[in-house]
Parts: C-alpha cells; sequence; structure tokens
C-alpha cells in the first residue's frame, strides 16, 4: 500500500499541470502531430460504435470519407477505451483519458515494483526483501523520461506499458512454481499478456523478446525436490496455458489483426522511417529537451526535429539516465551476487542480457553518433561507411517487420535497467551495513539514489493541450444531418505517410457533430485509402498550396471543373477554415492562400454562416445530382466515383471507352440516393475478359449492401439492369456504393501465352519488359506481382539488359558509347560474344547510338534477331534472344522516340464497364 501510495503522489506531481485542467486539457504539443487527438477520438467512437450505433468499433465511416477506414490495426489503444468506458459516461473524454493516463503511470511503477521485490526475494528464499530497491525500480520504470516524452508527444500507447511488467512476473513464477501455483501464475500471466496486446499489438514483440531471453536463463528451484521440478513439457504448457488465455482475452483484436497482416494489404513497403526513428547512441546519456534545467526549448526542440536541424534524427525518447545505468553496471560488474540480493547469477545474466539485446535493437538498422550515420574512416570509401546493426534482421521476419520503430524498444530496456539498478543500490546498501552507523548511511544513500534517479528523469512542467473545440463546432452540431464537412487544413496521414496538411484537431472535433470528415488518420491502411485522394486534382491542389505548391494552370482547371460535382458526390454541405497553430508548420504561412482559393473554387456562399474563436464555416451549395445519372467511362472524368481495382481509361476497348476492373471485388459511388417511395433502375454496359477455353464469368451487384442479383456474362458488350430495392427511411449521407464481384480474373498473358511471345523468336518474355530510346534509355522490368525494377544502365549509346529466359532476372546491365567511338563498339561486340545462346538482351539506344556503330557489332545485335540495317541516327528500342537470327525480334525504331512493351497484359482482368446509369 505504502508503494502504490507514493506512486500515486509523484504520478500527480509529476505530471503537473495536468491535476488543475483535468476536465479540458490533455498531454500534449501543439507544433507537434496532434497524436493526442486521435486518441480522444478513439475513446469516443469506442462509445459511440458500441453503444450508440450498436456497430463494429474496428470500423468507422466517419474518416477518409466516402471510403471509411478499417480500424484493426489503428492504435487504439483498445485496453483503455474498455476500461474509461465509465468514465465517459460519468464525465467526458479527456477526464477519461487523463485518468487513463495516470493508471499506467501508477500501476506501471507498481508492476516493476511487484516484479522487483519478488525476483530478490526469490533468488534469497528469504522473505521479506527489501523494500527500497523495489521501489527504485517502479521509480525508474513509471517515471523515467522517456515516458514524459512520449506523453508530451501524444504517444499514449506508448506511455501505457504498464502490463509487461505484470506479464513478466507471472511468466517467471510460473517458470518456478510447481502445482496449482503454477498453473495459477500461468493463467495470470496469460490475462496480463492480453491486456498488454489490447494496448497495442506491437508490445507482443517486446514480450516476446523478453521472454526469449529470460526464460531460458531461470535458475532451476533446488530448493524444491527433485521429482516436483517442473520438466520442460510442464514448462511448455505452462506457457501454452498463458498463450490461450491471453488469446482468449485479447481475441477480439488479435485475431483480425493476424487476418489483415496476413492479407498484405497494408502500405508498409520498404522501411518506413525505421533510420530516423531509431536511438543515437549519444541519446542514451543525453537529458531530454523537457528536463526543466539540462534540457532546452521544447517547441524549438520539435521543431528542429522536424526540419532534421535537431541533434538526433528524432524526439530524444532513448535517455536512460546516468545514475541509473551507473547502478545498472554496480549490478553487473559486482561478483557478489548472493549478498547483492540476487543470488542466481543464471538470473542476473538474463536481465544483463535483455537490457544490451533492448538497447541494441533501439539503435535501429544503422548506427548513429551525434546525429551521423555515415563514418569517414580514413576515406575507405567517398561517401563514408556504416555499420548494420541487429534491427536490420527484424526486418526480413514476418509481423515483426510491421514495427518500423526502432526507439520504442526503450521500454523493455528500462525495465531491465529498472531491476538491475534495482539490484546494484541493493548491493551498495549491503556493502554499507558493515559500516558504523550503517542505518544511517543506508538511508541516506536511499533518499540520495531516489532524489538523483527523479532529477535525472525530470521532464516538468508536462506540455498540455487544450480539448475545448471552438463554439462553431457546437453549432454545427446542430444543424440537420446528414452532410459531410470539408476542413481546412486539408490532410490525410498515416504512419508512413501525409498528403495535405491534417490536423487531428478536427477529428477530434468529430465528436459534436457526429458526421464525416474528408479527411483524417489512418495510422495503417491499404493504399487505395490514400491513392483515392491523391488522384482528384481539387485535392491536390489544396492539399499543394498548403505544402507552398501553386497550382500549375492545367491542374487549376481541372479543380476547378470538378468541384462542383465532387462536393456533390460526397454531400459536403460545410467548409470549415480553421486558422493556424502558431508555430505549427507549414500551415502556419499558407492557410489564407489556402482557404482564399477554396473559396473562389468550391461552390460555397460568400459569407461565413458561422464564425467565432477564428474559425470560419461557410455553406456549400452543391447542385443535386440529376436523374437519370449516367457515368461514360473512359469518356469523362469518373475518377471520383471509382472504387479500388478499376485500370487506366483507354478510348477504344473492344469498340468503346471503357475501363478494365482488375480485380474480384471493387465499388462504385454514385450521388444518387434512394428516397423512400421511389424507385431506381441501375444499368451497366459490360464486357468480360474471356479467351479461347475460360470459364463464364459472373457480375453479382449490390446497392448500399443491399444484394441486387447476380449475372452471368457472354463474350461481349451487354447492358444488365437491377431494379433497387423500395427504402423505408430517407437515404444516408453521400454517395450509394455500388459493389460489384467478379467470379474470376485471369492476366491475358497466363491464359494465351502466344500474346507474351517475343516477336517471331517463339520464346516467351519471362517478365514484362518495357523499353523507351529516344534522348533517354529506359528498361524497365515488371514482375508478377506489378514490381518494376529499372534495367537501364542509362550511358550514351547503346544500353543492354541482360535477362535470364526463364526466370526474368536481371543478369547484367551494360552501356557501350557507341555515339563516341569505335573502341565501344568493339566492346559491344566482344560482350554481346559472350552471352549464352537462349538468353533474353534487351537494347535501348540513347542518342545518336548508330554514329560508330561497326559491321561486326551490327552483325553482333543481328544474332539477338535484331535487323542488320539500322539506319542512322535511329532510336532503336529492341528485346532479342540470343542466337535467334536476323529480324526476328520485338523491334521498334523510329527517328524520334521509339516504345516497346513486350511480355503480354499481366493485368488480372475480370470484365470491363463502358457507362453506368440510374434511372
Amino acid at each position: 500500500m505504502a508503494a502504490l501510495t507514493l506512486f500515486s503522489f509523484l504520478t500527480l506531481a509529476l505530471t503537473y499541470p495536468l491535476v488543475t485542467h483535468l476536465t479540458t486539457h490533455v498531454p500534449g504539443s501543439a507544433t507537434w502531430a496532434f497524436d493526442e487527438y486521435t486518441f480522444l477520438w478513439s475513446a469516443w467512437w469506442f462509445k459511440t460504435a458500441a453503444l450508440d450505433l450498436h456497430s463494429s468499433p474496428l470500423h468507422t465511416h466517419l474518416l477518409f470519407y466516402p471510403l471509411g477506414l478499417d480500424l484493426i490495426l489503428y492504435t487504439y489503444n483498445f485496453f483503455h477505451a474498455v476500461l474509461g468506458l465509465p468514465l465517459q459516461l460519468a464525465g467526458n473524454v479527456p477526464l477519461a483519458s487523463n485518468l487513463m493516463l495516470w493508471f499506467a503511470t501508477l500501476t506501471s511503477g507498481y508492476g516493476a515494483f511487484l516484479l522487483t521485490r519478488w525476483l530478490l526475494r526469490s533468488a534469497d528464499q528469504r522473505p521479506p526483501a527489501p523494500l527500497f530497491p523495489a521501489l527504485l525500480a517502479g521509480l525508474i520504470y513509471a517515471f523515467g523520461a522517456n515516458r514524459a516524452v512520449y506523453q508530451a508527444l501524444g504517444h499514449y500507447n506508448i506511455a501505457s506499458v504498464q502490463w509487461l511488467p505484470f506479464a513478466l512476473l507471472y511468466f517467471l513464477k510460473a517458470a518456478q512454481a510447481d502445482g496449482r501455483a503454477a498453473w495459477r501464475a500461468a493463467a495470470l500471466a496469460g490475462l496480463f499478456s492480453g491486456f498488454l496486446l489490447l494496448t497495442d499489438m506491437t508490445f507482443a514483440v517486446f514480450l516476446a523478446l523478453a521472454l526469449l531471453v529470460l526464460l531460458p536463463m531461470q535458475p532451476r528451484p533446488n530448493a524444491a525436490p527433485p521429482a516436483r521440478r517442473p520438466t520442460w513439457g510442464q514448462q511448455l504448457a505452462r506457457l501454452a496455458l498463458a498463450g490461450a488465455v491471453a488469446a482468449l482475452v485479447s481475441g477480439y483484436l488479435l485475431l483480425p489483426t493476424v487476418r489483415e497482416m496476413l492479407g498484405g494489404r497494408y502500405g508498409l513497403e520498404g522501411w518506413g522511417d525505421a533510420l530516423k526513428l531509431s536511438n543515437d547512441l549519444a541519446s542514451f546519456v543525453t537529458p531530454v529537451a523537457l528536463h526543466p534545467l539540462l534540457g532546452q526549448n521544447w517547441p524549438q526542440a520539435l521543431r528542429a526535429a522536424e526540419t532534421g536541424s535537431a541533434r538526433f534524427s528524432d524526439v530524444n525518447t532513448g535517455f536512460v539516465g546516468i545514475v541509473t545505468l551507473a547502478l545498472a553496471l554496480v549490478a553487473g560488474l559486482t561478483a557478489r551476487w548472493s549478498k547483492s540480493g540476487l543470488a542466481a547469477w543464471q538470473a542476473l545474466a538474463g536481465w544483463i542480457g535483455l537490457a544490451l539485446l533492448s538497447a541494441l535493437l533501439s539503435l535501429g538498422p544503422l548506427l548513429q553518433i551525434n546525429g551521423q550515420w555515415r563514418f569517414n574512416l580514413d576515406n575507405l570509401l567517398p561517401e563514408g561507411v556504416t555499420f548494420p546493426l541487429p534491427f536490420a534482421l527484424l526486418h526480413y521476419l514476418p509481423f515483426i517487420n510491421a514495427n518500423r520503430t526502432p526507439n520504442r524498444f526503450s521500454i523493455p530496456l528500462m525495465l531491465a535497467l529498472a531491476v538491475l539498478a534495482a539490484v546494484g543500490s541493493q548491493h551498495l546498501r549491503t556493502r554499507l551495513a558493515g559500516w558504523r552507523p550503517g542505518r544511517p548511511l543506508i538511508a541516506g544513500l536511499s533518499g540520495v539514489l531516489a532524489a538523483a534517479v527523479l532529477f535525472e528523469h525530470l521532464a516538468w512542467p508536462l506540455p498540455l493541450t487544450d480539448t475545448r473545440p471552438p463554439a462553431v463546432y457546437s453549432q454545427l452540431a446542430q444543424e440537420p444531418g446528414p452532410f459531410a464537412v470539408l476542413s481546412l487544413p486539408l490532410g490525410w496521414r498515416n504512419g508512413f505517410r501525409v498528403f495535405g496538411s491534417e490536423d487531428t484537431r478536427v477529428q477530434w472535433y468529430q465528436h459534436l457533430h457526429g458526421q464525416p470528415i474528408i479527411g483524417g488518420n489512418a495510422v495503417r491502411n491499404p493504399p487505395f485509402k490514400f491513392d483515392y485522394f491523391e488522384r482528384l486534382p481539387l485535392f491536390q491542389a489544396l492539399t499543394g498550396l498548403e505544402m507552398y505548391r501553386t497550382p500549375a494552370p492545367a491542374l487549376d482547371q481541372a479543380a476547378r471543373d470538378q468541384a462542383a460535382a465532387l462536393m456533390s458526390l460526397l454531400n459536403v454541405r460545410y467548409l470549415v477554415v480553421n486558422p493556424p497553430v502558431p508555430g505549427r508548420y507549414p500551415y502556419v504561412d499558407t492557410w489564407q492562400a489556402t482557404r482564399d482559393y477554396a473559396l473562389q473554387v468550391l461552390p460555397v456562399d460568400p459569407q461565413p454562416i458561422f464564425e467565432a474563436d477564428g474559425v470560419q464555416v461557410y455553406r456549400v451549395q452543391a447542385p443535386p445530382p440529376p436523374l437519370p445519372f449516367e457515368l461514360d467511362f473512359g469518356g469523362q472524368d469518373t475518377l471520383p466515383y471509382r472504387g479500388d481495382h478499376w485500370d487506366v481509361d483507354e478510348a477504344d476497348l473492344a469498340g468503346a471507352s471503357a475501363v478494365w476492373m482488375t480485380g474480384r471485388q471493387t465499388e462504385l459511388f454514385l450521388p444518387v440516393q434512394p428516397q423512400p417511395g421511389q424507385k431506381l433502375r441501375l444499368t451497366l454496359r459490360v464486357t468480360p475478359y474471356s479467351y479461347p477455353g475460360g470459364p463464364g464469368q459472373t457480375l453479382a451487384v449490390a446497392w448500399n449492401g443491399r444484394a441486387l442479383g447476380q449475372r452471368s456474362l457472354t463474350p461481349g458488350w451487354q447492358e444488365l439492369t437491377f431494379d433497387v430495392p423500395d427504402v423505408q427511411e430517407t437515404g444516408g449521407s453521400g454517395p450509394s456504393i455500388i459493389s460489384l464481384t467478379s467470379g474470376w480474373t485471369q492476366a491475358p498473358r497466363n491464359a494465351q501465352p502466344e500474346s507474351a511471345l517475343i516477336g517471331a523468336t517463339g520464346v516467351a518474355a519471362p517478365v514484362i519488359i518495357e523499353v523507351h530510346a529516344f534522348s533517354e534509355a529506359f528498361i524497365t522490368l515488371i514482375g508478377p506481382e506489378g514490381e518494376r525494377f529499372d534495367a537501364s544502365a542509362g550511358r550514351r549509346g547503346i544500353n543492354l539488359a541482360v535477362l535470364d529466359e526463364k526466370t526474368g532476372a536481371l543478369l547484367d546491365k551494360r552501356g557501350f558509347d557507341t555515339a563516341a567511338n569505335d573502341f565501344e563498339a568493339e566492346a559491344l561486340t566482344a560482350y554481346l560474344a559472350q552471352v549464352p545462346a537462349g538468353r533474353v538482351v534487351v537494347v535501348a539506344t540513347k542518342e545518336d547510338a548508330t554514329r560508330h556503330l561497326t559491321a561486326a557489332a551490327r552483325a553482333a545485335l543481328g544474332r539477338l534477331g535484331l535487323p542488320a540495317d539500322l539506319a542512322a541516327g535511329a532510336s532503336l528500342a529492341a528485346v532479342g534472344v540470343q542466337g535467334a537470327g536476323n529480324g526476328v525480334g520485338a523491334i521498334a525504331w523510329a527517328p524520334g522516340d521509339a516504345y516497346l512493351k513486350v511480355g503480354g497484359d499481366a493485368r488480372p482482368l475480370a470484365f470491363a464497364l463502358d457507362w453506368v446509369r440510374v434511372q
């Protein structure tokens, strides 16, 4: 009880001035990403979806409108949303959020206290264990500077790390106990592991790392009779029980998360910001910017991190504390383990190993020291050398590679250091026990160590942001719905990508009016959720202005042409112009130009209908959609009306302007909502992809989730008509969603292999090859999943790419400047002579490649299947096969640009759509 009281008091004191603004402010920084508002919105949405709408909190139609978002890989902090639900109902969301953060802080300290005290007592086998070392461990873990910085950044999920020490405590107990106590401990380990996963799924990586290091290093309980010592089978059974309980507790979120990760639909390509979001080696001993005496101006530090001018690549969350580190070193260096309070060297080694491995992983894929990751080793390499680190290996592990934030490994690092610092402090206390007078010295040392730890980790006062919405949002809430809201700043954001100047406060203000907004914070999302908005000229122009880019005349005209129809499609009734936050770039100095452009382009009233606190609300006068409503695909701008898996417009597709559907399921967004008693009819003109011997195609159609029927398609263009069922209530906001589901898809190059042949060589191209020759030489290889590879050497003259004839792998690429001299032509001849027969060779010329092309070189090219009579100055794009013979390759040559595509069509085609009509 004394420990909980101490941690509660320190929580109130060290988060000051939060205690004076519990219902109106939350920890966060106005010039950073406003992530705190994402967590407030998440808590509100959980309550709204579960209690008001009786729907799943794991999906919302209110963000990224009209697409909506799955919130499965969202940084939800699901545990706090559930636990804080009664507080929401009794008070308000900021109050619930603040109390949950306090709860996380004091239970973090208490969990580390319980874990460390059990370790000390378990090792000596003689209770009671000393109180102070365990309290010190709790102070370090709960009030470490990294937790305070995460709160100040609004990263509430990363600050909620209380369940890790509880889970480890009961896993270690289960490994050492016997009988019912062991099974009870295993069940509790699973319970707290489930709580940990519900807080943030990425914490599973930290728990797994700790268990992999600690469990093998646990000492066997020698005090127990040999017959009662757990066998390996019993240990595995206990782990299985813990895993089952954890899966049961977190299953609502765990199972969808695994399914989504296996589906591969989320844009997690590459390394993300792993290098930027890594600890710097110097950051371990550099106090954080929030320290009142040792730090720096917090807004300036955040701005420096944004612009790349800071000492480290990111905001410093790696500081472990010099006193903390010194005490941990004492624990690691002392040889008198039994008198230090942790008798089993094997167990202590596990915590040392966890600290070292966590520190190493937190440094990210490449070593950084004082912001540098390239080092000059006596000019070994002109660009400098790098030092790869073990985190790079995690990039190649499924599931684990979704964690692109190495510096968060500071979480298990701080827990390990807290345990080690407790052991080090107990060692020093034991050494003083033999002095006279011992007790006063021990008490004095304990007070000094506690004060020193709290001082070096001090991050005070805690920055706060005001959660109170401007008054106009309350007025907006009184407007009859449904409708959508377009807000400035306008932006879309996920964990690795931002389009525009997104302001998450707008997302939080949604809790007042409850209507969809066009932007939002997705955290993780399939690529199309961004692509849809990025391809629309109006949004390109507005976000470009926010980011200092004036729209080009063509883009400006396209935005103006699209604006009214787009507002009608999305049912946008209000434009809300929010003023900038001082010091928050880029919107702070572009908002007026963005507002002025929006007022010119959008169909809005000239004067705002609401205006207060610097916020202006304009009514949008979007024209109602006409009936009948018709879209001509391939012939007009239909991008706003298309969901995922639609290809590019084609002016002549089997005699019509149309677009291919390149997936099994897609959507159309139509600005028509059925009204009660209104009879609507939907007609689509389609043609299936068909080939000799292929199966018959089917097309199933649904309107706003209601099935309209399934039809079998015959080759050629045909019209399909569906009656839309009557509705009992007025239609919802925005577009109707027409779902189209085909029976199958097929790539023409697979269905009709002859389409992939390289000219008349009889050899099929193993991959799709695009060649463009003239002032530049471009050779692009397109793999089976649509991935693109540059295969050109980019030299003046003749560029070659040699491919494996079976796999399409790029074996070599060379360039020969045959515009310069005969020696290059001779080198070309010699090179082609050693290319094995049957190899696929791609040729692209740059500038005048024929100037010094010798007869021997022409003959060598002829053996690839190229013509021997290349005209002087002609551009050549060709794909040949070594030994094929003169003129049988795939060839495009012209006085100017020469373009060639070989390999057939790899698009997964289902059907093409000419037009759609609602009447």
